[in-house]
């Protein structure tokens, strides 16, 4: 259950940052997070459900700062 939370974060937060405005797909963000949402809401998901979520949001987060870092610190 722990490979299919990671996974379901990983699909999120790619559509989430392709929904933002680095990427242009705005209508994507209604879609964004049915993944990791469904498979936290499912009943006796587990640890990984249960990170679906926040794992999803902080790698979104990930993918918006780490290039925006100046000086180069994200290369």
């Amino acid at each position: 259950m722990t490979r299919v939370g990671i996974a379901a974060a990983a699909t999120s937060a790619l559509l989430l940052w392709a929904s933002s405005p680095v990427a242009g797909v705005e209508w994507l963000a209604w879609v964004a997070l049915v993944p990791a949402a469904t498979l936290a809401l499912q009943p006796g998901g587990g640890r990984g459900a249960r990170l679906a979520v926040p794992l999803a949001y902080a790698t979104y987060l990930e993918l918006l700062f780490v290039p925006a870092l100046p000086f180069g610190l994200g290369d």
